[in-house]
């Protein structure tokens, strides 16, 4: 996201700065030399027009396709949560289909009469009247290309549009994708953004139905899931002296998470938020949602008030990964759980990312009847070199906690 950020900014000065710009080197004279021209002497007034064309349009139109491309992409990341998706319900995706061609026509309307304002005709030449005579044309053609299109989906649930890179998508969508991406590149480069935005909403529609194509082919990773949470379950009772870490069956639990995050399947967020928690000590479970931004973001808003505090505590930490001010919210909230090691843990994760809050919950802490808490807060007054460190130091001397003591040993032994 912050090198979209960048983009977007380079943009945005790539726009102002053509602004500045004159579109001629010298526009006094291109006017003298156009208006003395007429009918017939179209090579004499091209040859002029590139002759006197300055760089201002070149830059803006690579300004804005850099701008435009750079601000979908964000907003498409922002609204899949890390990840680009298809729609979600048939509505949507038919709505799509259907303005698409509306899109990319107005697309060619604009490119049209753009140019005639930029003067890259002469106004003898009819390069306005006949193209526009074939606009409902190429719209009925665009229209009629779209819905036969639709008629590939196979399952209007929203999707990640990575299900549909594969090798085993249907062959035909292969070609279209890579022949329109071909060509949004062609597009960007040349600065053509009425063209390439249309070009990549296309591209979008078409791995939509190919990844909905790829939904429906694969087998629904979620009853791995059910069924990796529901044996885990079952061996814990019946081995409630024995650590999570020694169950035999870890490898189906990697596998079953791995299915979700490969497939993008539905699946019941208590049964991933029991393998978390069952996973506690190896943390396996926790890295490979890391992996996939989406889904730690869904899992983190469902797992702050999990009935299991070994699921919360790894929400802590996972926030804390993830970073951004919905983390510091949530982070900020588990600092207030009923939990201890919860709540702990939150808190030594907020400290990379929210300096005041953090500081605020250290002090409170400091009087808390949880040793470890006391420890931790002062550990993080310390770590974030609060103003308060060294009245913390002074404050605990006395703790009667073992624990914090050595914390303060070695403090002063500047470790």
């Amino acid at each position: 996201m912050k090198l979209l950020t960048l983009f977007i900014i380079i943009g945005i000065a790539l726009v102002g700065y053509s602004l500045m710009l004159e579109p001629f080197t010298d526009i006094d004279l291109f006017m003298q030399k156009y208006t003395a021209m007429g009918p017939g002497q179209s090579d004499e007034f091209f040859a002029m027009r590139q002759e006197l064309l300055s760089p201002k349009y070149r830059i803006q139109d690579i300004g804005l396709s850099i701008f435009l491309t750079s601000a979908l992409l964000a907003v498409s990341l922002k609204l899949g949560k890390g990840t680009i998706k298809s729609p979600n319900g048939k509505l949507w995706l038919v709505s799509l289909g259907v303005a698409l061609p509306l899109i990319t026509v107005a697309g060619f309307v604009f490119d049209l009469i753009q140019g005639m304002y930029r003067y890259e005709f002469p106004h003898w030449a009819d390069s306005l009247g006949i193209p526009l005579m074939g606009v409902p044309i190429q719209l009925g053609i665009l229209f009629f290309w779209s819905m036969a299109h639709l008629g590939l989906v196979k399952n209007f649930n929203s999707k990640s549009l990575n299900t549909a890179i594969s090798l085993k998508l249907n062959p035909w969508l292969i070609v279209v994708a890579l022949i329109t991406l071909l060509l949004v590149g062609l597009m960007l480069f040349e600065g053509a953004y009425w063209y390439a935005v249309p070009g990549a909403m296309w591209l979008y529609y078409y791995l939509s139905i190919g990844a909905s194509r790829m939904a429906s082919s694969a087998p629904n990773k979620s009853m791995d899931t059910k069924l990796a949470a529901k044996k885990a379950r079952e061996w814990a009772l019946r081995n409630t002296e024995k650590h999570e870490y020694e169950y035999p069956g870890s490898d189906s639990i990697y596998k079953a998470v791995d299915g979700i995050i490969d497939s993008g399947d539905s699946f019941e967020m208590d049964d991933l938020l029991f393998l978390l928690a069952f996973d506690n000590e190896d943390e396996i479970v926790l890295e490979k949602i890391e992996e996939e931004p989406s889904l730690a973001w869904n899992l983190s808003e469902a797992g702050l008030t999990h009935k299991c505090a070994d699921a919360r505590w790894q929400i802590g930490v996972l926030l804390g990964r993830l970073g951004g001010e919905r983390a510091i919210e949530y982070l900020s909230r588990l600092c207030r759980d009923s939990d201890e090691y919860v709540r702990r843990r939150a808190l030594l994760a907020l400290r990379d990312h929210d300096r005041k809050i953090t500081e605020k919950v250290a002090i409170d802490w400091l009087v808390s009847e949880h040793e470890y808490s006391r420890m931790v807060a002062l550990d993080t007054l310390v770590y974030i070199e609060s103003d308060y460190s060294s009245a913390a130091i002074e404050k605990l001397r006395d703790d009667q906690s073992e624990v914090v003591q050595t914390r303060l040993e070695k403090l002063r032994e500047g470790a």
